[in-house]
């Protein structure tokens, strides 16, 4: 078992963040979030163990990216309206830098992703999903950083256990 400290942050994206997005379904919750690696660098005595992410990038093509942010977040289960997300937002809030993301699920879990049609720069207001993805362990889902995107809380999970991760230098 591996035992390593998780921070609390009091929402999964903050109001009003470059890069966030309000719409009436969103319902941001907490969550706890380890950080393995930060604009590039390693924060986290266990950056180790996302080695994994650098090796399945490179086996598919993408060696040639700066592995960026490696985080993981942990959400609970939360009494939410049905229906709702977390905060809509991007992973990259610069235009002018290109990325991929990289969101690994670690459980099994409910609490979807879910991916909207809008981009950044024609927000207004309203969201259209596009896609959801469910949790399964062992499984990833590959994006281009400036899609708009949010997760959900799980209901009937303990918990919701994710990576994510941001390659730099290329987009979809």
């Amino acid at each position: 078992m591996i035992d390593f400290a998780w921070s609390y942050s009091p929402h999964t994206s903050p109001p009003g963040a470059l890069g966030t997005f309000e719409d009436p379904n969103c319902s941001d919750t907490p969550q706890f979030v380890h950080r393995f690696l930060a604009d590039g660098e390693p924060v986290s005595n266990y950056y180790p163990m996302v080695y994994p992410f650098l090796y399945f990038m490179s086996m598919h093509g993408y060696e040639s990216l700066k592995f960026w942010r490696c985080k993981s977040n942990m959400t609970l289960p939360i009494s939410v309206p049905e229906g709702t997300h977390t905060r809509p937002h991007t992973d990259l809030d610069d235009e002018n830098i290109k990325g991929i993301s990289v969101v690994y699920y670690a459980n099994d879990s409910d609490g979807d992703t879910i991916f909207f049609e809008e981009s950044s720069k024609g927000f207004n207001g309203t969201l259209t999903e596009v896609q959801r993805v469910s949790p399964k362990k062992g499984t990833a889902v590959i994006f281009d950083s400036e899609i708009i995107h949010a997760g959900q809380v799980p209901k009937n999970s303990k918990n919701r256990l994710v990576v994510n991760s941001i390659f730099l230098g290329l987009s979809i």
